[in-house]
């Protein structure tokens, strides 16, 4: 039940983020989108994590957490930069 409940909040936030770009990141900060995107993001999924929430004791989980936060952060950072700087009609074809 807990995976259907991920399928939708993603489709619907990928929904969303599209109308998003197209309108905000042409004339605005793309950094400030990037954080405010992210905080909003992860303020949608927390309770979902709340509810089963337990810490990993392992290492390597902690390591893989953090090369991946930094990974998302710079993927976000670098698509919202192609936005603000192309126009959509070319930006979109590239994806």
């Amino acid at each position: 039940m807990l995976g259907i409940i991920f399928a939708i909040l993603s489709s619907c936030s990928k929904g969303l983020e599209k109308i998003a770009h197209r309108y905000v990141l042409v004339n605005e900060d793309s950094v400030s989108y990037a954080f405010v995107w992210n905080l909003l993001s992860s303020l949608l999924f927390l309770p979902l994590f709340i509810i089963k929430f337990a810490l990993p004791k392992e290492t390597w989980a902690w390591s893989l957490v953090f090369i991946s936060s930094i990974l998302w952060a710079l993927v976000s950072y670098f698509g919202f930069k192609a936005y603000s700087s192309l126009e959509v009609s070319l930006k979109e074809p590239m994806k």
